[in-house]
């Protein structure tokens, strides 16, 4: 992964312990997995919310991410 991808990644991963602390748990690398899946289902809501379609969105970021990858080099 190239360096621009993996400060992506690591803000990500900041957003997701800051998440995980307002829920009241600990980050714990083993429940990656499920701790991403809540944050998708929470981000659902709050789309819902505000009347915003997760799905476009999820197109939206999936373009972006694969023009970053392709940018970048994927590995």
């Amino acid at each position: 992964m190239n360096p621009e991808n993996s400060a992506r990644a690591e803000r990500a991963l900041f957003a997701l312990r800051s998440y995980l602390r307002a829920k009241g748990e600990e980050f714990a690398r083993e429940d990656l997995y499920v701790d991403i899946t809540d944050l998708l289902a929470d981000l659902r809501h709050l789309c819902e919310a505000h009347e915003l379609c997760f799905g476009d969105l999820d197109r939206m970021a999936y373009a972006h991410y694969s023009a970053e990858r392709s940018a970048g080099g994927a590995s």
